[in-house]
């Protein structure tokens, strides 16, 4: 079991928070790119690549790519400075019922930087 926290920052600031789910989605599409770029030792291994298992969060990779859902325990109506969001993934990842199990979805927390910048904060346990 791996544990993982992965900010995403919006790409448009502009237009307020981006939703968790287009986070979500993007953060684990680069997740399985740099899984699949780091594997890309020889042609056996990408063959027996399984993009189905990939879709539905069904690999052993240690990361969000693992994950086919998550869960908002603090939303964007009261977003968290990143040093907070980032103690608050870390004791959840231990102690919520559904996150702390590495089967479970992955835990998601609204930042915003002091910058201004937005983003999701994704974590949890994955397995390996």
């Amino acid at each position: 079991m791996a544990y993982f926290c992965e900010l995403v920052v919006d790409d448009d600031p502009e237009s307020g928070f981006e939703h968790p789910a287009q986070a979500f989605e993007r953060a684990r599409q680069l997740a399985i790119a740099e899984a699949l770029h780091d594997n890309d030792e020889g042609e056996d291994e990408v063959e027996e690549f399984d993009e189905s298992a990939w879709l539905a969060g069904n690999y052993d990779c240690g990361t969000i790519a693992a994950k086919a859902a998550y869960v908002v325990v603090r939303g964007a109506e009261d977003p968290a400075d990143l040093p907070t969001a980032q103690r608050l993934a870390a004791e959840l990842a231990d102690t919520h019922p559904q996150i702390s199990d590495e089967t479970g979805p992955a835990g998601a927390i609204a930042v915003l930087k002091g910058d201004g910048t937005r983003g999701w904060l994704y974590f949890g346990n994955a397995t390996t």
